[in-house]
């Protein structure tokens, strides 16, 4: 399909470059939840978004055998132009992770025993062991991951979030 545009072809290779970089996207979140599946803490739900930023109002973070939600976003696409070659396109993209948070004791009045928030803490890491086992997995294109961000406590979620660099062809 083409696309005209006043300046040439720029439309086209745009929607080229969507469709490259979602596809990258969704094999990553495949690679996630199959990491996620082998350590035996998989989350819920797995979702590729094209947003400015993934709402956590209202997500349901429990699920019938796992809890937690995984979402893969599109920060920004970066083009080098100082070179007269095709310009290299950059692909920087967010990873997050959010798990269900205990608040309250089996009483619904204290905190929660140390058992569990130290469950909960160590689940977190596993996590971003998951992450970054996943994006390393992937051999093209080869994935770089930036430090891992911690969520949470807060909203009854915990988790962490982490970006990651890929140089997509153009």
């Amino acid at each position: 399909m083409t696309f005209t545009a006043d300046n040439g072809t720029e439309v086209v290779t745009s929607m080229q470059r969507v469709g490259v970089t979602y596809q990258v996207m969704q094999r990553l979140a495949a690679a996630i939840e199959t990491e996620m599946e082998c350590r035996g803490a998989a989350a819920c739900r797995y979702d590729v978004i094209v947003a400015q930023s993934p709402t956590q109002r209202g997500a349901d973070l429990r699920g019938p055998d796992s809890q937690g939600r995984v979402w893969i976003r599109t920060v920004q696409e970066t083009a080098t132009t100082t070179t007269p070659c095709t310009p290299l396109l950059w692909v920087d993209v967010e990873i997050g992770v959010l798990r269900c948070h205990t608040v309250t004791g089996p009483d619904d009045v204290s905190l929660p025993d140390p058992e569990v928030i130290a469950a909960e803490t160590l689940q977190v890491e596993w996590d971003r062991q998951a992450v970054a086992a996943a994006a390393a997995s992937i051999r093209r294109p080869r994935m770089t991951v930036t430090a891992w961000r911690p969520y949470g406590p807060q909203s009854m979620a915990v988790g962490g979030i982490t970006t990651v660099r890929f140089r997509r062809p153009t």
